[in-house]
């Protein structure tokens, strides 16, 4: 019978069952060598006695002198702030803008459109690229809300918009090092 795991312990599982040879745990801002694990907020539970036990995370891509930001599932915190103070402006933040309804249920897991604006200026990013958004009808909002919503709170945008097709390549011009 195979074993099952909190999330607490799966650290140790994965370490077991891989002999550590791919595996490096990390806690917010631990750098590895071009991934850094940063905060993010996102409320769960996956057991009755594991609310609030996991790191939650959002992930900074280095490359060269170019920061990239995944934010992943989050909600919005002041930790944007925090990050940008920590690591410097983001080139790019990938920010989601999707399944935030219902509002009292939703507002601890996900930004809406008009939090992900303000979480790209808090960031100081130079592009924001929207996701977690008109895949799946999970939520309350129409599907096609979250992405009329961006480009109204977009106005308020310190950064340019960059909304990107499914499957879509987006180039980044990359400065070398001098």
């Amino acid at each position: 019978m195979q074993k099952h795991c909190f999330p607490w312990e799966w650290a140790e599982y994965i370490k077991k069952k891989l002999n550590q040879a791919f595996f490096s745990e990390g806690g917010w801002y631990e750098k590895g060598i071009k991934i850094s694990l940063l905060p993010s907020f996102h409320r769960h539970r996956r057991s009755v006695f594991d609310y609030k036990k996991v790191l939650w995370g959002s992930f900074l891509i280095q490359f060269k002198s170019t920061n990239i930001f995944f934010a992943g599932d989050t909600a919005y915190s002041d930790f944007f702030s925090e990050i940008r103070k920590t690591v410097g402006n983001i080139e790019i933040a990938i920010l989601p803008i999707g399944s935030y309804k219902p509002e009292f249920m939703m507002e601890k897991s996900h930004l809406n459109p008009f939090e992900a604006v303000k979480a790209a200026n808090k960031l100081g990013s130079k592009i924001m690229a929207p996701m977690h958004y008109g895949t799946y009808d999970l939520t309350d909002e129409p599907r096609g809300e979250p992405l009329k919503l961006l480009k109204k709170a977009s106005k308020a945008l310190d950064s340019d918009l960059k909304i990107l097709n499914p499957g879509t390549d987006f180039l980044l011009n990359v400065q070398t090092d001098t």
